[in-house]
């Protein structure tokens, strides 16, 4: 049926070209006139495409591990590839409570699609669900695409270390080379970063193993290259989200320097350096030069029989003096006496030694 009007114009009414294929229609129109005249035919063409987009893809995985953390949560990028060129691509991501977010995407020649940062700050915690949906050209819409992303901000807060480090938060020049350090309220996919800084040279940084249950050690390291002082351990989680925990620290004392001072005051036993049988039951030895906090060994010994060994005590003025020593069971002859400093940290110096006689009268 044809519609025309008195100005020239005329209409077909709506016409079914569902059976028709997908491809460019040709449209003819014949004009016949009152006497039967045809004119020329005119024609018109369209495209019929009733086809939806069916091809594109989401990228997996999303923000390098399909998990979006704090630091990533205010610019999240999703992108894919398969669309037609000519197509509009729009992205929703939903947290099944929130209000949706849902942006725009751009379409390179190519087929890959790609959004501009999206903060999702204000979704919940947990899955995210993002749904692409594609509109060809001629205006078809493509089913949604679907996939998920795991929305987590919260860093882990429980992490501790164990203390005393060394067993009294001192490292000393024997421990220095490998100091261990351990811990406990890791979860059990984060990684521990520990840091040892003496606040001028560059920090030592190594990685701790993470147990199952939370505990975490890292094998022994050298702190020798550090600064004697005050030492800051650090100890940073990172959970499986990359989401970094507060620092937690603790304060120890690197210790590698030995006592070097400490002398022995001579002659031993009055102007002769000879303990006679009158003096062999009460030998006096003393020196100077100690720590006060150390310790001061003193050993004697005549080469033969069993050595004696006593504890000096040290003033705080780092003289120091052992309690009279009975030294009459050791043989006659020169007594080789000792002594080694061990300081506060353990420390322990270099042994001096003096020689002295033992005479019997």
């Amino acid at each position: 049926m044809l519609f025309r009007s008195g100005d020239g114009t005329w209409a077909i009414p709506a016409t079914d070209v569902s059976s028709l294929n997908d491809r460019t229609i040709t449209v003819t129109a014949v004009e016949t006139d009152a006497g039967g005249n045809a004119g020329t035919p005119a024609t018109v063409t369209f495209v019929h495409d009733t086809t939806a987009p069916n091809g594109l893809t989401i990228d997996d995985p999303l923000e390098g591990d399909n998990i979006v953390n704090a630091a990533e949560e205010t610019t999240v990028v999703i992108s894919g590839g398969n669309a037609e060129p000519t197509s509009a691509v729009s992205v929703t991501l939903s947290d099944g409570s929130n209000p949706s977010i849902t942006v725009s995407a751009t379409v390179s020649g190519s087929g890959s699609w790609q959004t501009g940062d999206v903060d999702i700050s204000g979704l919940n915690e947990g899955t995210i669900t993002i749904s692409v949906v594609e509109t060809d050209n001629a205006n078809n819409v493509a089913p949604p695409v679907v996939a998920t992303v795991e929305h987590d901000t919260t860093a882990a807060s429980a992490i501790s270390i164990d203390t005393p480090i060394e067993g009294d938060n001192v490292v000393s020049g024997t421990e220095d080379t490998s100091v261990v350090v351990t811990g406990d309220g890791a979860e059990p996919t984060s990684s521990v970063q520990v840091s040892f800084d003496d606040g001028t040279n560059s920090p030592i940084v190594v990685s701790a193993v993470v147990n199952g249950d939370g505990s975490w050690s890292i094998f022994p390291v050298d702190i020798s290259g550090l600064n004697d002082g005050p030492i800051t351990v650090s100890a940073v989680e990172t959970d499986v989200a990359g989401n970094v925990g507060a620092p937690v620290t603790v304060g120890v004392v690197h210790d590698g320097q030995a006592p070097s001072s400490i002398s022995i005051n001579t002659p031993i036993e009055g102007p002769d350096n000879t303990a006679n049988a009158q003096e062999d039951d009460s030998v006096e030895i003393s020196g100077s030069g100690a720590e006060s906090t150390s310790t001061v060994q003193v050993t004697l010994s005549d080469g033969m029989t069993a050595p004696l060994s006593v504890a000096a005590t040290v003033n705080p003025d780092g003289t120091w003096q052992i309690a009279p020593a009975d030294i009459s069971a050791m043989n006659d002859g020169t007594i080789t006496v000792t002594v080694v400093e061990t300081d506060a940290s353990g420390n322990v110096g270099a042994q001096i030694g003096r020689a002295s006689c033992r005479e019997r009268v």
